[in-house]
């Protein structure tokens, strides 16, 4: 009995340690409007940078630098605290559009959530 009472006061207090806990989570905003806008970034850059390399270290190294700079101008990057009682099912995107639509709800501007 004892040992069963203090395995369950050993799960309270991780349990209770966890709730403490929140995890920032920084990710891309990869919907379909920047996407769209990465692949037309790509398509219109000019890409001599990469083809005028003269040996396959510095062509890569060159295309991996450039794609790494569309995708920064071109796809923005969130910022998410997800607490220990959001659902796995939640993904960050739809977390933080969920409290960009309670911050216009709060405000009373339901025409700005869509």
């Amino acid at each position: 009995m004892a040992s069963a009472w203090l395995a369950s006061t050993r799960a309270v207090i991780l349990s209770e340690c966890d709730r403490t806990k929140r995890r920032q989570i920084q990710f891309y905003d990869n919907r379909q409007c920047f996407i769209d806008k990465l692949g037309l970034a790509v398509y219109e850059f000019h890409w001599s940078s990469v083809t005028h390399c003269l040996n396959v270290t510095e062509a890569y190294s060159a295309l991996l630098h450039n794609l790494l700079c569309l995708v920064e101008q071109n796809i923005p990057i969130h910022w998410v605290t997800l607490l220990f009682t959001t659902p796995p099912h939640i993904t960050p995107l739809v977390n933080s559009l969920l409290r960009r639509r309670n911050k216009f709800h709060r405000k009373g501007k339901t025409d700005d959530v869509n």
